[in-house]
C-alpha cells in the first residue's frame, strides 16, 4: 500500500515538474500561447506527460532510493562520533568560505550567472572542507592520545585470548597490583566460544578454562572487568583487530602471546605482557650458581635432560639425557630470558 502511494506521489511530481518546464519555456522564450489558443491544451499536456513518465519510472526511482538509503544507512553507522563532529565543523568552515566568496562575485552583472557560480562555490567549497576537516582525523586522535598519555594511557587495559586461558591475570587482579578498566572486546569473546567448540579435545579444554577464568573475573572484579560490543572486519585477525582498537582507544593491550607483543611493538602499542611480570618475579639465578634438580625428561636436543625450578622455569641439563629420574648437583652457565619465558642452562658437577 505504502509502494503504491509513493508511486503515485511521484507521478504527482512528475505532473508538477512538467508545469514548471512550461512556465520556464514561456519566460525564457517569452513567447505567448494564448495568442494560438493552445495554452491550456500545452500545459495540460506537458503535466500528462511528464506524469505518465515519472510513473512508469517510479518502481526504478523506488529502488535505487531505497539502495541509497541503506547504504546511506550503513555508512553512518560505522561513523564515530569523531567523524560527525568533524564533519560538522568542516560543513560550518566551508558554508562561511563560501558565502565570502559569494560576496565577491555578486558585483558580475549577469545574475544567472551568479546564480550558477554560487550554487558551484557552496557545493564544491563545503564538500572539500569537510573532506579535509574529516581526513585530519588521525592527526586529532594522535593528539588526543598524547594528550591522554600525561597520566592515563594504561587505564584502558584490552585483554586478549592467551592471557585470558593463561589464568595468572585472575591472580594478579586478586593482589590488587592491577588497576584501571581490563576490557574484553566482544570478537576475543566469540574466539573463546570458537577455542571452546572446537573438535580438538586440548583446545577444547582451553577455551573453556578461558570461558571460566573470564567468567571469574567478571564476578569478582564487575566494576572493573567488562565485556564491550566493537565491530570486527570479517577479513580481520582478531590480534590485528585488537591491536587496532587499542590504538583508537588509546589503550594498552594484555597478552603473553610473543608474536603479538612483537606486532604491537612495531605499531608502537603499549603492551603489558603477563610472562614479563611473572619472569620479574621469579627468584635470579645467576651464572655459576649452584643447586640441586631433579631431571625429569629427555630434551629436543641429542643429549639434553630436563627438569623445573620450583616456579616453573624449565632448566636444561647439559648431558643429563641418561639420567631422567634422578636429582643432580647442576651449576647453571646461562640464563636466556625472553618475552616467551625463562630458560635456564646447566651442567652437571
Amino acid at each position: 500500500m505504502a509502494r503504491k502511494i509513493i508511486k503515485w506521489l511521484i507521478a504527482l511530481l512528475g505532473g508538477v515538474i512538467g508545469y514548471g518546464l512550461v512556465l520556464l519555456v514561456t519566460s525564457l522564450v517569452k513567447f505567448d500561447f494564448s495568442k494560438l489558443g493552445y495554452e491550456i491544451a500545452t500545459y495540460v499536456a506537458a503535466v500528462l506527460l511528464f506524469f505518465i513518465i515519472f510513473y512508469l519510472s517510479s518502481e526504478f526511482f523506488i529502488d535505487r532510493v531505497r539502495k541509497l538509503i541503506d547504504k546511506l544507512d550503513s555508512d553512518i553507522k560505522k561513523l564515530s562520533v569523531l567523524d560527525v563532529i568533524l564533519g560538522t565543523v568542516g560543513f560550518l568552515i566551508g558554508l562561511g568560505l563560501s558565502y565570502i566568496a559569494v560576496k565577491i562575485i555578486s558585483g558580475i552583472k549577469i545574475p544567472i550567472v551568479v546564480d550558477i557560480l554560487s550554487v558551484i562555490i557552496y557545493i564544491t567549497v563545503i564538500m572539500v572542507s569537510m573532506a579535509i576537516a574529516v581526513r585530519r582525523k588521525d592527526d586529532l586522535e594522535a593528539y588526543i592520545r598524547r594528550y591522554k598519555s600525561a597520566g592515563t594511557d594504561a587505564t584502558k587495559k584490552f585483554l586478549d585470548t592467551s592471557v585470558i586461558i593463561d589464568g595468572r591475570i585472575l591472580d594478579a587482579l586478586r593482589t590488587g597490583f592491577i588497576d584501571g578498566d581490563l576490557i574484553v572486546p566482544s570478537f576475543v569473546l566469540e574466539e573463546l566460544q570458537f577455542i571452546a567448540d572446537s573438535s580438538d579435545s586440548m583446545r577444547r579444554e582451553k577455551g573453556r578454562r578461558g570461558l571460566d577464568i573470564l567468567n571469574q573475573m567478571t564476578h569478582e572484579f564487575k566494576d572493573q572487568v567488562r565485556v564491550v560490543d566493537f565491530e570486527k572486519d570479517k577479513k580481520t585477525t582478531v590480534d590485528l583487530a585488537l591491536l587496532e582498537l587499542t590504538k583508537k582507544e588509546g589503550g594498552v593491550v594484555m597478552t603473553n602471546d610473543y608474536n603479538l607483543n612483537k606486532v604491537a611493538g612495531v605499531k608502537s602499542i603499549r603492551v603489558l605482557n603477563i610472562n614479563d611480570l611473572s619472569s620479574a618475579l621469579m627468584p635470579v639465578v645467576l651464572p655459576g650458581e649452584r643447586f640441586e634438580l631433579q631431571i625429569v625428561r629427555q630434551g629436543k636436543e641429542p643429549g639434553q635432560g630436563v627438569g623445573f625450578l620450583n616456579d616453573g622455569t624449565m632448566v636444561v641439563v647439559e648431558d643429563g639425557s641418561n639420567l631422567v629420574d634422578s636429582t643432580q648437583h647442576v651449576e647453571v652457565t646461562s640464563v636466556l630470558q625472553t618475552s616467551a619465558g625463562r630458560m635456564v642452562f646447566v651442567k652437571i658437577v
